[in-house]
């Protein structure tokens, strides 16, 4: 779980303008100065540390824009100023699109998040990332890497009861 999620982002990597006649090498260091100023590899190193653990994580983007509450769609963004990673746990209740018409049918339209012992807030999906890798069917829940690996070791542990039981 720790391991694998620390790999992914030990090389980082580089950003590239889409722009002709942009320094690749300035655009780069700006964005890295930002990006180390947000502490981003922490935050999404900690979001694959929870999705590998739990299956699914979000990171909630804090941009400066012109919404009145976070539960509203971002609007008109001026800058990104903060990053926070967030697991299932901490995540109290996800409110499902069930539009089926809509692009989103099936996924989180917001998510209900405890910041803090006594607070929660609900987050638009606009103003989050939504981690996960292994899906098996529709949906925004994955798998755990370690469910797998839970289930031998449940056999294994029940192969030795019954042993000891026998001896």
């Amino acid at each position: 779980v720790f391991a694998v999620a620390h790999d992914v982002f030990d090389n980082w990597f580089e950003v590239e303008p889409l722009e002709e006649g942009v320094d690749r090498e300035k655009f780069n260091e700006a964005v890295q100065k930002v990006l180390l100023l947000l502490n981003a590899k922490d935050v999404f190193t900690q979001a694959a540390v929870f999705e590998r653990a739990y299956g699914w994580s979000i990171v909630v983007i804090g941009y400066q824009d012109k919404a009145a509450t976070l539960k509203a769609p971002v609007l008109m963004p001026e800058k990104i100023v903060g990053l926070e990673a967030y697991s299932p746990l901490m995540i109290t209740d996800v409110k499902i699109d069930e539009d089926k018409n809509s692009s989103r049918f099936g996924l989180p339209q917001y998510y209900r998040v405890k910041i803090s012992d006594r607070e929660e807030a609900e987050i638009h999906f606009s103003r989050v990332i939504h981690f996960v890798t292994r899906k098996l069917e529709h949906g925004y829940k994955g798998i755990s890497v370690l469910e797998p690996v839970w289930d031998d070791l449940t056999v294994l542990r029940n192969i030795r009861w019954g042993m000891g039981q026998t001896m």
